[in-house]
């Protein structure tokens, strides 16, 4: 499942119930894949008030991160070096 979610943290939830894997794509486009995450974990990131301030509470340095990209990783090679 994809999820758009109303933050200024946090653009995207995906979560893979299969491998409990959620993949978060923060809003400066970046992502961060954590492992062994719950769903009731994401349920409630989902459900928060703030998903941003639940994440940083109740996910991150909880959970094992697996891989995390950087928004700038993220862009054209050609945009990086034209717009240096």
């Amino acid at each position: 499942m994809k999820i758009a979610v109303k933050s200024e943290l946090i653009a995207f939830v995906r979560y893979r119930e299969r491998n409990q894997r959620l993949v978060l794509t923060f809003n400066d486009g970046s992502t961060t894949e954590y492992g062994l995450v719950p769903r009731t974990v994401v349920d409630r990131l989902i459900s928060a008030s703030s998903p941003g301030r639940y994440y940083i509470e109740e996910i991150r340095g909880r959970f094992p991160r697996l891989s995390k990209i950087s928004a700038r990783r993220l862009l054209p090679t050609r945009w990086l070096f034209s717009h240096a």
